[in-house]
């Protein structure tokens, strides 16, 4: 997981992206962010294509680890659908959870 997280703050940096807060779980992701460039697809295929190296090549193992497209949803979706989960929090203690943007130095 901080190897996901190292990749958002890279996104960061670079100024790709704001990320207001995230949750991070076993099996999935939740990001509340702002594209600033326009380039979201990209911004996210990058963190997933690399993610996805790194941890196959870690455990020796081929294929992808998401399956399905990425969300993009609108403003107005947000309280219900997206928000929810940062609320609620991790369901075990496993999962990593904060609603405090990435700081990056």
């Amino acid at each position: 997981m901080k190897f996901f997280l190292f990749l958002m703050a890279r996104e960061v940096r670079r100024g790709e992206i704001r990320v207001f807060s995230y949750c991070l779980l076993l099996t999935h992701f939740h990001i509340y962010l702002e594209c600033t460039t326009g380039q979201l697809a990209a911004c996210i295929q990058r963190i997933q294509t690399t993610y996805s190296r790194y941890f196959n090549r870690g455990h020796r193992r081929d294929g992808p680890l998401f399956c399905g497209r990425a969300k993009s949803l609108g403003h107005q979706e947000l309280p219900d659908a997206v928000i929810q989960p940062f609320y609620d929090g991790p369901k075990n203690g496993l999962d990593h959870f904060t609603m405090m943007p990435i700081m990056v130095t």
